[in-house]
């Protein structure tokens, strides 16, 4: 009896989740044809983007980098002088615990097109100033040679990433 019941336990689990995986095929169609990412053309969830990023490494077998989320402008004014200033509709910043390492993702969407410009020199200052420090050279060349700083419309969008792990494709958004 328990052995029956079990069984059919099973093969209803089987069927859910099977059914999951279709549906989430359907889902991660958009307008941009792009059929990894749930990711459209007119409105951007940043949690989403961050974390369509981070499994995009887990599908090329790395393991993802340890960033830690953070979203508050006043503690974020320490490393982007600035971004205070600034009225966000969204913002999903992820730091390396370790200072000055080149691994950083800054997502933000304002609230008006004129700060658009005002966050990228942000974020281009930030990139720029750590390629400059010579305390850490190896560290500044990275930030050198991998950081970028991209947008779309309201949203702006910065990242470095050491060479073993590249940026995806989904962080760019020019």
């Amino acid at each position: 009896m328990k052995r029956k019941y079990l069984c059919g336990l099973l093969v209803c689990l089987l069927i859910a989740f099977t059914m999951i995986g279709c549906a989430k095929e359907d889902v991660n169609k958009n307008e941009t044809g792009n059929e990894n990412s749930s990711v459209t053309n007119e409105e951007l969830n940043l949690e989403t983007l961050f974390q369509e990023g981070m499994d995009s490494y887990t599908a090329a077998g790395l393991e993802p980098p340890v960033l830690f989320p953070e979203s508050d402008p006043g503690y974020l004014e320490n490393f982007y002088p600035g971004i205070g200033n600034v009225a966000f509709e969204q913002i999903y910043v992820a730091m390396a615990p370790v200072t000055n390492a080149p691994m950083e993702i800054a997502l933000v969407e304002v609230k008006e097109a004129s700060d658009v410009e005002v966050i990228r020199d942000i974020f281009q200052q930030r990139i720029d100033d750590r390629a400059n420090d010579s305390a850490y050279p190896e560290e500044s060349a990275v930030w050198k040679n991998n950081g970028i700083v991209t947008t779309r419309g309201n949203y702006v969008f910065m990242a470095v990433m050491t060479d073993d792990y590249g940026i995806p494709e989904v962080f760019i958004l020019d």
